[in-house]
């Protein structure tokens, strides 16, 4: 697992929107969070499919959040930005790890990386939206 770019964006799009009561175009995010419009759209549609965020075109159009900021943690933007990301490879069960399946001994790395893992999981799970806005106070 490592925070990609598009985490990073994912976060600060919500950030922003948190921070503005009213419906923000695509355009005024990307403005606002220095990101590029198509990227931004990208992240946008992400958020809305996981019902983070809704939007509407047109006049009176824009997004705006769905959940209240403080109850979005920073993990659940991760999983939805990049689910299948992992520290390290051999923690996707999807790949297999020689040393896991094919050694009598337990990889030592494999259960660091897994420790750290969990560590990060746990932190980004108690920081919220609210937490890294701009209004916040803590």
């Amino acid at each position: 697992m490592f925070l990609t770019m598009e985490c990073d964006y994912g976060m600060r799009i919500l950030r922003s929107l948190s921070n503005n009561p009213n419906r923000l175009s695509a355009k005024e995010i990307a403005k606002d969070e220095q990101i590029s419009s198509s990227f931004a759209h990208k992240i946008l549609e992400k958020l809305k499919r996981a019902r983070i965020i809704g939007g509407n075109r047109g006049r009176g159009g824009g997004y705006f959040l769905i959940r209240p900021a403080d109850s979005i943690s920073l993990w659940d933007v991760y999983s939805i930005i990049a689910p299948d990301k992992y520290l390290c490879a051999c923690l996707d069960n999807k790949n297999k790890c020689t040393k896991k399946t094919h050694s009598k001994q337990q990889c030592k790395t494999h259960n660091e990386m897994a420790r750290i893992q969990q560590m990060m999981i746990t932190e980004f799970s108690k920081i919220s939206v609210a937490d890294i806005s701009y209004a916040s106070t803590h």
